[in-house]
């Protein structure tokens, strides 16, 4: 869903168009097509259809490219046709072609064709694709559905096509009533920061009056600027950057949490809600998971665009929040 949540910020910011992630369900296609009509995300989208050899499903089965899935069905497949004469060229390329057929029969706007190709390659492909009925990629589409084991999808099945139909996930619509329990820090820090950070609360009032004062005592800045930075590094591992976004991430801090730094929603570099980087939950996964609690979660990537001030490293994030120098600052106050 975070996902979805930054297509949709994508289309407001200006994208013209959108290219999938590389993928064999066609399920999955369908729904990406039905989930932007449903929330009127009305731009063109390319089929992304990579190639597949051998040698690359190996590799996406493995997991190398966070996003990109084989499944085991889908490595048996590829597995029993390469070892005819051509290394299953043959299927290799016809699979492609029956992927352009389900894209272009879902109403996808063109195709983004990957892998290692030639020329003849390609016209092999539109040759096949010109060939196809109409309604051949019906079939097709029930032929490739190579979706993860427990993979989650928006719609509900329809039997009738293998594809999605109009009713949305039921068990997803029931985790939206029933979220489990946030945990105990986190439904404390968002009271503490409603009380002191808060812009027009009396805290954050009181927060301005008193950081005006130390601004101009450069010793008591120093002690209260250590005592925030050993609350915070026992709290969240912070790492001192001065302008936090803290409050943008759940209580989760993007500089020593997310391998990317990233303040602006996830970047799609994970495997199973885990970071490419390194073995840990992707923080905007648990973000999704602390917010929905409260029923914020589709608004987690509302507001402005964060960036954060490099200049202010090393310096107090309180002293920056009261005083208006971080990036909260300088934008109109987000959600």
């Amino acid at each position: 869903m975070p996902q979805y949540f930054k297509l949709a910020r994508k289309i407001q910011s200006g994208a013209r168009f959108i290219v999938n992630q590389i993928g064999y369900d066609a399920r999955k296609m369908d729904e990406l097509l039905q989930y932007m009509a449903l929330h009127g995300l009305d731009v063109p989208v390319m089929a992304n259809v990579f190639v597949l050899s051998a040698t690359a499903a190996r590799y996406f089965h493995a997991g190398r490219i966070p996003g990109v899935t084989v499944t085991d069905d889908l490595l048996r497949l590829v597995e029993k046709r390469a070892a005819s004469p051509d290394r299953g060229r043959a299927f290799f390329l016809e699979f492609a072609a029956k992927q352009c057929a389900v894209a272009r029969g879902l109403g996808y706007r063109g195709m983004y064709l990957g892998g290692h190709l030639h020329l003849e390659d390609y016209e092999r492909i539109f040759g096949m694709l010109d060939a196809f009925g109409p309604d051949d990629w019906r079939e097709f589409a029930r032929e490739i559905g190579f979706g993860q084991p427990g993979e989650f999808y928006y719609f509900e099945p329809d039997p009738k096509t293998g594809l999605c139909s109009s009713q949305i996930n039921r068990e997803y619509l029931k985790s939206k009533q029933q979220p489990p329990a946030a945990p105990l820090a986190y439904a404390a820090n968002r009271q503490i920061h409603r009380l002191a950070f808060q812009e027009g609360s009396a805290g954050f009032r009181a927060g301005q009056a008193l950081y005006r004062i130390v601004e101009r005592a450069p010793k008591l800045a120093r002690v209260l600027h250590g005592a925030e930075q050993a609350l915070k590094m026992i709290a969240f591992d912070c790492r001192d950057c001065g302008d936090c976004s803290l409050p943008e991430v759940a209580y989760l801090c993007p500089e020593s949490q997310c391998a990317k730094n990233q303040r602006n929603g996830p970047c799609g570099g994970t495997h199973q809600g885990f970071c490419e980087a390194g073995d840990k939950e992707c923080i905007w996964a648990r973000a999704y998971d602390r917010l929905k609690v409260y029923g914020e979660e589709e608004r987690m990537l509302e507001g402005p665009v964060v960036y954060k001030n490099g200049a202010l490293q090393g310096t107090s994030a309180w002293a920056n929040a009261f005083l208006g120098r971080d990036h909260r600052g300088k934008t109109p106050s987000s959600p």
